[in-house]
C-alpha cells in the first residue's frame, strides 16, 4: 500500500514538473485580477462597458444541482414477457393464492436496488410504461428484496412454514426480476437541460458605474463584480487569445499525462524508473529551448527532433521513441496552432530516427543515418513548401536548413549520449557493443577460471541475440547479457557441471541444502562482480533474474530422499523473475542450452521436444509472467532456438583416414 502511494506520488510530481516545463515555453501569458478579497483599492474602478454580474461558481453549482435534482429520474417499465405469463399460470395452478400478489408486484413495478437509483428531490420518480407515465414516490414501487419479502409474507400467511415458503420463493423468484429499468440517457438529458436553464448572472453593471472607490475594501459583492468584469474583458476583447490559452493548458496537461502513462507502461519493469523520468524532463527542457531558438531565427527545419527520438529509442525501445516524437510535435502544434506546416517533415524524421536507431552498431552507421534523415527531411520540406506556395528564395532557405537537420541531429545525439551516460549512467547499444568485446577483463577471467561456463555463455549470448532480433527486442543487450549472465560461477567453477572433468562431482559429498546454497550464490556473486566492474543496470538485471525463482530440482529430489520434511522454497533461486523480454530470453536460452547437452542427437524433433519442455516448465512456474512476452513471441523464440541448436549440433561427414608416413 505504501509502495503504491509512493509510486502515485512520484508520478504526480513528474506530471506536474513536465507540465510546468511545457507551460514555461508557452508563448502567451495573461494578466490576472489584481484585487483580492480584503484588499484596499488604490484607485476608482469604473465599468468601461455594461456587463452582467456572474454568480460565483459555488452558488451557481448549488443552484444547478438543485435544479437537476428537481427532475425526477426516468424509470421505464418493461412489459411482462409471454414466458413469464406462462410461468405465472403454472405457479397459479400450484399456488392459487400467489396470483394476485404477483400481479400486484408487477403492477407496482420492481427495481433491482433502490439505493442505486439517482438521488431525487422528495424521492420522486417518473414511471413510463406503454400506458403512459406517472410521477410516484419511491415507496410506491418495490425493490427486488422488497418484492421477495412481500411474496414470502403472503406465503407465510398461508403455510406458516419457513422451509415450505423458501421452496415456494425459489419457484416464484424468476417472476420477481426487475421490470423497472433506469433510463440513464433520458434522465441525464433532462437534468442537463434543467442545469442549463439556471441563469449565470445575478445582476447587471452599467457602463460608467463605479465598481469600487479608491481606499475602499474589497468585499465579496465587489469581488464578484471585479471577476465578472475580468471575464467580460476576456470574452469581448481577447476571446480568441483566451480560448487558445485555455485550450492549450488542457492539451498540454493531457499530453503530459498521456506521456507519463505510456512511459510507465513501457518502462514498467525497468530500473530505475525515476532516473528515466529525469531524462525525459531534461530532454524536454533542452529540446523546447532549442525549438524556441530555431523559431526565433526562423530556421524551424533545423530542429533536431530525430536526436530526441533516437536517444529514447536506444534506451527504452522503438515505441517510446516514436511516441516522444509525436509528443513533441503535439506540443509544438499547441504552441503554434496556426503555423504547423513544418511539423510533418520533423515528425517523419523523428519516427525514422526512432525506428532505425536500434540498428546502430558503429559511428559510420550513425553518419549514414544522419544522411538519410537529411534527405528525408529535405524532400518532405520541399513538398510542404511547394503546397503552401513559398517564394523561391525562402524555399531554398528552408530546404537548406532541412538538409542540415540530419547533421545537427547526429551532433546533438552524440552530445546527449555523452551527457546522459555521464550524468544518469544510461546505457545504449554503443555501450553494449563495447562490452561485447570478448577481451573484457571479466570474460577473459571467466574463460580461464571456468572455460566450460565461458563456452556455455557464448552460446547463450548467440541464442539470445538471434531470438531477440526475431521478436524485435534489443538483440545487442541480449547477446551481451548472455555473455555475462554466469560470471558469478568463476568464484567456485568446480561446483558447476559444465566445468567438471571426469566423474568427480564435489556435490556428491555435500548435503543438498549446502549444494543449493553454492549454486544460488553464483547469482549474487555475479551481481557483485557486475557492480564492481560497473556493468550497466540492464546487464546486472539479467544476471540477477536469469534463474528467476526456478526450482533446483535434482537437489530437491535428493533432499526428499534424505529428509522427512522438505520446503520447496528452500530449493528455489531467490529471484526476482525476469522483468524484461531480454532477461526472459536469456533465462530460456540458459536452460535450453544446458538441457540440450543431454540429448545425443541432432534430430530436429528431439531438440524441439527438449526446448518445448523447458518452455513449459518456465511457464508453469510463472517465471515469464512479468517479462511482457506474448504467446506468438514465445513461439518465435522457440523456433529460433530449435533452428540454432540443430545447426550447432550438425554432424560433419567422416573422411577417409590418411596414414601419416
Amino acid at each position: 500500500m505504501k509502495n503504491t502511494k509512493r509510486i502515485d506520488k512520484e508520478r504526480s510530481i513528474f506530471i506536474i514538473l513536465l507540465f510546468l516545463i511545457l507551460d514555461l515555453f508557452f508563448p502567451l501569458r495573461f494578466s490576472r485580477i489584481s484585487l483580492k478579497l480584503g484588499d484596499i483599492a488604490k484607485y476608482d474602478v469604473v465599468a468601461p462597458f455594461s456587463f452582467p454580474v456572474l454568480k460565483d461558481r459555488e452558488t451557481l453549482e448549488k443552484e444547478r444541482t438543485s435544479a437537476a435534482l428537481s427532475i425526477a429520474p426516468v424509470l421505464r417499465k418493461v412489459d411482462v414477457s409471454e414466458e413469464n405469463k406462462k410461468l405465472l399460470k403454472r405457479i397459479s395452478r400450484k399456488y392459487p393464492f400467489l396470483k394476485k400478489p404477483i400481479l400486484y408486484v408487477w403492477e407496482k413495478g420492481i427495481v433491482f436496488d433502490k439505493s442505486s437509483l439517482p438521488e431525487s428531490k422528495n424521492s420522486q420518480y417518473e414511471i413510463i410504461s406503454s400506458r403512459g407515465s406517472s410521477i410516484l414516490p419511491i415507496n410506491k414501487f418495490f425493490s427486488y428484496n422488497e418484492a421477495v419479502n412481500y411474496i414470502r409474507a403472503k406465503c407465510m400467511e398461508r403455510y406458516r412454514d419457513t422451509l415450505i415458503c423458501s421452496k415456494v420463493i425459489k419457484e416464484v423468484e424468476p417472476l420477481l426480476q426487475p421490470n423497472l429499468l433506469l433510463d440513464i440517457t433520458e434522465t441525464q438529458k433532462r437534468r442537463e437541460a434543467a442545469r442549463n436553464r439556471v441563469p449565470e448572472e445575478i445582476g447587471y453593471v452599467k457602463k460608467g458605474e463605479i465598481i469600487i472607490r479608491s481606499h475602499d475594501i474589497v468585499d465579496e459583492k465587489t469581488l464578484q463584480k471585479l471577476r465578472s468584469l475580468q471575464y467580460a474583458e476576456n470574452n469581448l476583447y481577447r476571446i480568441q487569445r483566451f480560448r487558445l490559452f485555455f485550450k492549450a493548458q488542457i492539451l498540454l496537461l493531457l499530453l503530459s499525462i498521456l506521456l507519463v502513462l505510456l512511459i510507465d507502461e513501457l518502462w514498467r519493469n525497468t530500473y530505475p524508473l525515476s532516473k528515466k523520468r529525469n531524462v525525459i524532463l531534461l530532454l524536454t527542457f533542452i529540446f523546447l529551448l532549442f525549438f524556441r531558438f530555431v523559431r526565433f531565427i526562423d530556421l524551424v527545419y533545423l530542429f533536431p527532433l530525430a536526436a530526441a527520438s533516437m536517444v529514447l529509442s536506444m534506451e527504452g525501445g522503438i515505441p517510446i521513441g516514436i511516441f516522444y516524437s509525436i509528443f513533441l510535435v503535439g506540443v509544438i502544434n499547441v504552441y503554434n496552432p496556426l503555423e504547423n506546416v513544418y511539423t510533418l517533415p520533423l515528425l517523419i524524421s523523428g519516427i525514422y530516427g526512432a525506428v532505425i536507431s536500434r540498428r546502430l552498431r558503429s559511428m559510420n552507421e550513425l553518419i549514414k543515418i544522419g544522411g538519410f534523415i537529411s534527405i528525408l527531411t529535405m524532400f518532405f520540406t520541399l513538398g510542404n513548401e511547394i503546397l503552401t506556395g513559398t517564394k523561391t528564395l525562402k524555399l531554398i532557405y528552408h530546404i537548406a536548413s532541412a538538409f542540415a537537420n540530419g547533421g545537427i541531429s547526429v551532433v546533438v545525439l552524440v552530445g546527449l549520449l555523452v551527457l546522459f551516460e555521464r550524468i544518469f549512467h544510461i546505457s545504449t547499444n554503443f555501450t553494449y557493443l563495447e562490452l561485447s568485446n570478448l577481451n573484457h577483463p571479466l570474460l577473459r577471467a571467466l574463460s580461464i577460471k571456468a572455460p566450460g561456463t565461458y563456452h556455455h555463455s557464448i552460446m547463450v549470448g548467440n541464442l539470445g541475440e538471434a531470438a531477440a532480433e526475431a521478436i524485435g527486442a534489443n538483440d545487442v543487450l541480449a547477446r551481451v547479457g548472455g555473455y555475462f549472465h554466469d560470471i558469478g560461477k568463476m568464484e567456485r567453477p568446480e561446483y558447476f557441471i559444465e566445468n567438471q572433468e571426469g566423474s568427480f562431482n564435489p556435490h556428491d559429498g555435500l548435503p543438498p541444502k549446502l549444494s543449493v546454497a553454492i549454486l544460488k550464490s553464483h547469482v549474487s556473486e555475479g551481481v557483485e562482480l557486475g557492480k564492481k566492474h560497473r556493468l550497466p543496470e540492464p546487464i546486472i538485471k539479467i544476471i540477477l533474474e536469469h534463474h528467476g525463482t526456478s526450482l533446483i530440482k535434482p537437489f530437491f529430489e535428493k533432499a526428499k530422499d534424505i529428509y522427512d520434511t522438505v520446503k520447496e522454497d528452500d530449493f528455489r533461486y531467490d529471484g526476482p523473475v525476469p522483468s524484461s523480454k531480454e532477461s526472459a530470453i536469456i533465462m530460456l536460452a540458459d536452460s535450453v542450452e544446458a538441457a540440450i547437452k543431454s540429448v545425443e542427437t541432432s534430430c530436429e524433433d528431439e531438440i524441439r521436444k527438449v526446448v518445448e519442455k523447458i518452455f513449459e516448465i518456465k511457464m508453469k512456474e510463472n517465471q515469464l509472467d512479468n517479462a511482457g512476452l506474448s504467446i506468438t513471441e514465445l513461439k518465435t523464440i522457440m523456433d529460433v532456438f530449435v533452428k540454432r541448436l540443430k545447426a550447432a549440433r550438425h554432424k560433419r561427414a567422416s573422411y577417409p583416414r590418411v596414414e601419416l608416413k
